[in-house]
């Protein structure tokens, strides 16, 4: 009996939990942009070195999008 109330209680959300995973989605959400960005500011860096093209489009447009996301997730987090 005992084991069937474990498995009942397992299946509930815990007070937090949803708070928390949007919490951990927010600061992924960080963790992706700000890898982004970093190999935005390299292409720059290589390109002002005289080393190669500046960032693409695509990789511009990305961080745009993914710097919105950001935003969005931090006030669902709030």
């Amino acid at each position: 009996m005992s084991g069937t109330r474990y498995v009942r209680s397992a299946s509930r959300v815990l007070p937090g939990t949803e708070a928390q995973q949007k919490r951990d989605a927010w600061m992924g959400a960080i963790r992706v942009r700000r890898a982004v960005q970093a190999r935005i500011v390299q292409a720059f860096r290589r390109q002002l070195d005289g080393a190669g093209p500046g960032p693409l489009d695509e990789d511009l447009l990305m961080f745009a999008k993914l710097a919105v996301a950001e935003q969005r997730l931090m006030r669902r987090a709030g």
